[in-house]
């Protein structure tokens, strides 16, 4: 978004207020922060000590670089003599060779740089964007309600068991639950998944003591005692080898571990939170799961719902992931977020997530992303899929597939492609139009005006 860069006539300053919701300035450098702003404050800006924003991390950055106040219902920013001057920020967060030494009206969506050092102005979330979850999980669909009920009433429990596709957000539900339990502990997330042997798991989970094998140059307290007090998560703990899961099922029982090399007994107390996306039934007939391990753990299941099931919460999902992303926060348009709602998407939050920062990419800064950014950003990942194919198999011609779209997002409109987003997840639902909605988070009033334009 370009800068008003010219002082506006004070008759046109009313027309150009800023709205009355609070800003706040993301400042990114090495890193990146968040400072709300107070109307009626004077904020000086530098890498100084006296600075009340102070940019230290950056040499470009004057001690006193510039002054922020608030005046006649505008933002104003002043150069104080620094000796990189501020520089406005154009589309994508490139600078632009205009040299600022004051604006009046600074508003939300656009950027300076100071030094090396960018600094957005942005809205601060409301009550409501803010309050989209629970505990940090996002998400207000029918399903996700429902788990927030269980999470509710199994958080202090021991013996939890999450099921649920790749990418669901099983960790981050693990971390709830420990919140919620009360535990002063530390939370510890390991993924059984990752271990090449079971030398390797058996240290990780339970430690070791120096010399107990070839690498093991100095003692590691292993999963186990690291989250003493506190809770365990163990992702994919189907995937450990049986002779661990006999040791991690006499842990849980007894309530001490035994570090590799060691005959010390050593007690422990830990909350386990196991979790797999793996069919459970399927691993104990093949007996790749000890069922006395199972019984143990799975005293409460809690399934945590896919993409596909919470269609709904795509909105607040997008924005989120977007507030995560060091760049100032935009808007989506809604054509934008049902045609990122159309893909199919197997990897769930996760590959939603790498879907944001495609189109983020796509957009360099545009303000709103539009249908033509998401359409973009999925032309340029099939030809990167094509292209790869092509380098692997040269001779062969056939281009590997990105995640196929559901439905077809081109040349359509917003009316349209949700009639064909409803007539998809219907199909999901074996045509049952109640389950349709509700996976859509569709009103009860909503759904019979859409059935009937539909025909249906």
């Amino acid at each position: 978004m370009s800068f008003p860069f010219e002082p506006p006539e004070t008759e046109n300053r009313q027309r150009i207020r800023p709205p009355t919701r609070k800003v706040r300035l993301r400042i990114i450098s090495k890193g990146s922060r968040k400072v709300e702003l107070v109307e009626g404050t004077v904020y000086l800006i530098g890498s100084g000590e006296d600075a009340d924003i102070r940019i230290a991390d950056d040499r470009k950055v004057s001690r006193v670089h510039a002054r922020l106040w608030f005046e006649d219902g505008l933002w104003c920013l002043r150069d104080l003599g620094s000796n990189n001057a501020i520089l406005a920020l154009g589309p994508g967060g490139y600078p632009t060779p205009t040299e600022l030494r004051e604006i009046r009206g600074w508003l939300p969506g656009q950027g300076v740089l100071l030094g090396d050092t960018q600094v957005w102005m942005e809205l601060v979330p409301s009550a409501q964007e803010v309050s989209r979850g629970f505990h940090g999980i996002v998400g207000r669909a029918p399903c996700m309600k429902e788990l927030y009920k269980q999470l509710e009433w199994v958080g202090p429990l021991a013996g939890v068991m999450l099921s649920g596709e790749s990418g669901t957000g099983k960790t981050l539900v693990a971390q709830v639950l420990h919140e919620l339990s009360g535990r002063k502990g530390e939370f510890v997330s390991i993924n059984c998944g990752a271990f090449a042997n079971a030398e390797m798991a058996d240290s990780e989970l339970f430690g070791h003591v120096k010399g107990a094998f070839t690498h093991g140059i100095k003692d590691r307290l292993g999963a186990f005692r690291s989250a003493d007090g506190g809770t365990l998560f163990l992702d994919e703990f189907g995937d450990l080898p049986l002779d661990i899961q006999v040791k991690l099922l006499k842990a849980l029982e007894e309530g001490w571990v035994r570090p590799v090399g060691s005959d010390q007994r050593i007690p422990v107390d830990v909350r386990v939170i196991t979790a797999t996306h793996k069919n459970v039934t399927q691993l104990l007939a093949e007996g790749k799961l000890r069922k006395d391990l199972y019984y143990r753990v799975n005293v409460f299941a809690v399934h945590v719902p896919a993409l596909s099931e919470r269609f709904a919460d795509f909105p607040d999902l997008i924005d989120s992931l977007t507030e995560k992303i060091p760049l100032p926060v935009v808007e989506w348009a809604p054509e934008a977020i049902s045609a990122l709602a159309a893909l199919d998407m197997p990897g769930n939050v996760r590959e939603l997530g790498n879907w944001v920062q495609r189109v983020r990419a796509v957009a360099r800064g545009a303000v709103p992303i539009t249908r033509a950014h998401v359409e973009k950003a999925i032309q340029e990942a099939r030809k990167s899929a094509e292209d790869s194919s092509k380098e692997r198999d040269p001779g062969n011609g056939t281009a590997a597939k990105t995640s196929p779209l559901m439905v077809d997002v081109s040349n359509k409109t917003l009316d349209a492609l949700d009639e064909e987003i409803f007539r998809v997840v219907l199909a999901a639902c074996g045509g049952n139009k109640a389950e349709a909605g509700r996976r859509l988070g569709i009103k009860p009033s909503s759904l019979k005006r859409l059935i009937k334009r539909l025909g249906l």
